[in-house]
């Protein structure tokens, strides 16, 4: 092998070695609150572990695991190893983004989400959710938005007929009928540029694009 390439695959093996591992479990969120990728649940005939702790009270044998930190046996349901207490096992499912239900509730992380209908709950992503009558962010109600015409937009951004919201909280003097991503947390209408909600004082808005 010739010194040069010698010297090239060295090069790359030290480069690759110094690039950090990324552990799913601490990567970065997509936004505030995103529930990580998911980590099996492990069992045997006797246990069931998350994350090298065993799930206390779960019965292997009926064990099921949902994904996004959830599981559940015949009698009881998880989240992260850590029993959903006010969950029904029998009618319980996940619906992603950290979002779950049962015949007469909707979680998010493990934890009920008050006031949510769940024979109508909907996932629309980034966190949101709606149900007939009101839209949630991470499990929390977003105040004055209109359910049935709510939007997911992207990078967090949402908006309704009326207002425009990043994360759950309005975006204060958006336009919505003018509001367009630009990517990376970025957005903008004909007057005013934001970054992730906030507005940047000064900043260019319209480019001479719809």
């Amino acid at each position: 092998m010739s010194l040069q390439k010698t010297i090239w695959i060295g090069s790359l093996l030290f480069l690759l070695w110094m690039i950090p591992l990324r552990d799913p479990l601490t990567a970065a969120p997509q936004y505030p609150g995103h529930v990580p990728p998911p980590v099996n649940y492990v069992k045997d005939n006797w246990h069931v572990w998350f994350r090298g702790r065993m799930v206390d009270d779960a019965v292997p044998s009926s064990f099921v695991d949902l994904g996004e930190g959830y599981g559940k046996d015949l009698w009881r349901v998880f989240w992260f190893g850590q029993p959903v207490k006010e969950a029904d096992a029998s009618s319980f499912k996940t619906l992603g983004n950290g979002y779950a239900r049962d015949t007469w509730r909707v979680f998010w992380e493990g934890r009920p989400v008050e006031d949510a209908d769940a024979s109508s709950v909907v996932i629309l992503g980034d966190g949101y959710a709606r149900d007939s009558w009101r839209v949630f962010w991470c499990g929390q109600p977003v105040d004055d938005a209109s359910a049935l015409s709510f939007k997911l937009l992207g990078d967090g951004y949402a908006c309704d007929p009326w207002r425009v919201f990043w994360c759950g909280k309005p975006v204060d003097g958006a336009d919505v009928n003018s509001f367009r991503l630009l990517g990376r947390g970025y957005a903008r209408d004909s007057w005013k540029v934001w970054f992730r909600g906030r507005e940047i004082s000064g900043a260019p808005a319209f480019d001479g694009q719809p």
